[in-house]
């Protein structure tokens, strides 16, 4: 977002870019927020005549990387897959799971994401991935090759 780029750049100076060169790194915002809607459907207001608005998500990242021209640029880098994880509830996410996207890439999947059953599991072990569920072009979830028996799913 625009109240954290300054911060984020700030940050990847401080640490020489995490070992990349400064030219392998793009910063972009694009606005994807959303207006705050109360449980009622009521625009919530936030200052005195404005609309309070939240982050549109990791959904929105897409939108977003279309809307700065980041997807075009990382489109001639050659860039060919993207690993996008929900802060919020994935803080034991596996990053960049060479298994999990190596697989996906071995059956075809144009997009897949690493899912579980949240009564499969103790709330002290939420997080572990057990299965991949595929959306199809219209949008709809449906099930999806199960990926429980790999290593480390």
């Amino acid at each position: 977002s625009e109240e954290t780029e300054d911060g984020v750049r700030r940050c990847l100076q401080e640490n020489l870019y995490f070992g990349l060169e400064p030219t392998q790194v793009h910063v972009f915002t694009a606005d994807t927020s959303t207006p705050m809607v109360s449980e009622d459907g009521k625009v919530t207001m936030g200052a005195l005549h404005r609309v309070a608005k939240h982050d549109g998500g990791s959904g929105e990242l897409f939108r977003a990387l279309r809307a700065s021209g980041t997807l075009s640029h990382m489109r001639r880098a050659g860039v060919r897959c993207l690993d996008v994880h929900a802060l919020e509830d994935n803080a034991m996410a596996r990053i960049a799971d060479a298994t999990f996207l190596g697989y996906c890439h071995s059956i075809g999947l144009d997009c897949a994401a690493k899912v579980i059953d949240p009564d499969a599991v103790q709330m002290t072990t939420y997080g572990y991935a057990m299965a991949a569920g595929v959306l199809p072009g219209g949008g709809a979830a449906e099930d999806g090759p199960v990926m429980e028996t790999l290593p480390g799913m």
